[in-house]
């Protein structure tokens, strides 16, 4: 029997840039469940591998497709050995456009803001020129390029598009149900939506949770979750997963290995690590501490910041941690003359919020694991070793930067005793 376990009204805190066949134009449907199953499997893989590298063992990708389709019932798309086939899922995400709540509170953010912002200067080839509203919703960014040639982008306002997303289950057991609902919840404050969305673009404010289910017998808003408690307890209800309570791979020595899929391990700080950003004073809003960490990835906008800490001069020696491009430098030289190009995206995850069911201010999710290309960049091969500096180079950047403007807390894991 299938049942809505969890309802939630939405809406985008900040610009959301989602695909459509045309790339210069947003999706006029704007949010899909497709982009929300997809980061919703992402982020409960990592919390698989979490556990399970906690445990000892270094999960292949492919174990955790497994874990999270088949046993927590997302779905699974591969043939076992046993001659299995796929599992459809247990879950259907419905995502329908609703009004702007008659009480809600829109946060005050200057549209010029967006002309500054990385990854819109990224897609229209430079800085745009100007910034034209297209609805109430829209606005169009144009910029001339070579020959004279105008390129556009087009995008969502922050806090613009409100939704109901509802989630649907056929789940009888209470624990997979609940690991679930909180991995769902957990990926939508980590991490954006569409085009950018590890850089903070398509952040999802949750306005209100209209249905929830009972987690160990109370609901969710009378938990008093922060995002810190959320992820405490997605991590501990996936630890009641039959997969990996008896896990069934390989145990391998982890002092030397990084995990082979970026995992969200309690146990290991130079593994994983959350930050929580915030404002020290009411003169700086949500939106500013989104807008300057934005724009933390990117090498050039980082030298035009005024009294950058030196420290982060360093960073420039492992620039590639905050994302190897799709086309640009990082290239393989092959036989015949041909080059094949890397991508690598970011183990940096940015997400900024402004509501108050799970907390304010910008989150960064910082990851280290196993799977880079094997290539040179800069005369070092990366390997476990580059990796983990990068991973110490980045957090201490980080730490120095925000130090300067805004109250940062490293949220998660806890202090280990």
């Amino acid at each position: 029997m299938i049942e809505e376990i969890l309802r939630l009204k939405v809406t985008n805190f900040t610009p959301l840039l989602v695909g459509w066949y045309e790339p210069n134009i947003v999706d006029p449907i704007g949010l899909r469940p497709t982009e929300l199953k997809g980061i919703w499997r992402w982020w409960a893989r990592a919390f698989a591998c979490g556990v399970l590298y906690d445990r000892g063992c270094n999960p292949l990708p492919s174990d955790l497709v497994k874990i999270v389709g088949k046993d927590l019932g997302l779905g699974y798309a591969g043939v076992n050995i046993g001659g299995k086939s796929a599992m459809p899922s247990k879950y259907i995400i419905r995502v329908n456009e609703t009004f702007e709540p008659t009480n809600f509170k829109k946060a005050s953010i200057n549209k010029t803001d967006l002309k500054e912002l990385q990854r819109i200067v990224l897609l229209l080839g430079g800085r745009p020129e100007s910034l034209e509203p297209n609805n109430a919703e829209k606005v169009i960014l144009k910029r001339r390029g070579k020959g004279g040639v105008e390129r556009t982008l087009e995008l969502y306002l922050p806090q613009s598009r409100f939704y109901t997303i509802s989630l649907f289950s056929t789940e009888s057991d209470s624990n997979k149900k609940a690991a679930a609902v909180l991995s769902f919840l957990s990926a939508i404050m980590l991490m954006g939506i569409g085009k950018g969305g590890r850089r903070g673009l398509g952040s999802l404010d949750i306005i209100e949770i209209e249905k929830q289910p009972e987690i160990n017998g109370k609901r969710i808003n009378e938990l008093s979750l922060k995002v810190e408690d959320l992820v405490d307890k997605t991590y501990e209800h996936f630890r009641n997963l039959d997969s990996i309570k008896d896990p069934q791979c390989t145990k391998k020595s982890i002092d030397k290995n990084l995990p082979n899929f970026p995992c969200l391990s309690k146990n290991h700080e130079d593994i994983t690590s959350i930050y929580h950003v915030e404002a020290r004073d009411e003169s700086k809003k949500a939106f500013d501490v989104f807008k300057d960490l934005h724009n933390l990835f990117n090498l050039s906008m980082r030298s035009r910041e005024r009294n950058f800490p030196k420290i982060c001069s360093n960073l420039k020696e492992y620039d590639w941690f905050l994302g190897i491009p799709r086309k640009g430098k990082y290239k393989e030289e092959k036989e015949g003359g041909k080059s094949e190009e890397w991508r690598r995206p970011s183990p940096v995850i940015l997400s900024a919020h402004d509501n108050k069911i799970f907390g304010n201010g910008a989150f960064l999710t910082v990851l280290a694991s196993a799977d880079w290309p094997d290539i040179m960049i800069n005369g070092k091969q990366i390997d476990s070793q580059q990796i983990g500096d990068a991973k110490k180079t980045f957090e201490n950047c980080l730490k120095a930067y925000c130090s300067t403007k805004y109250k940062i807390t490293r949220i998660w894991p806890r202090r280990l005793k």
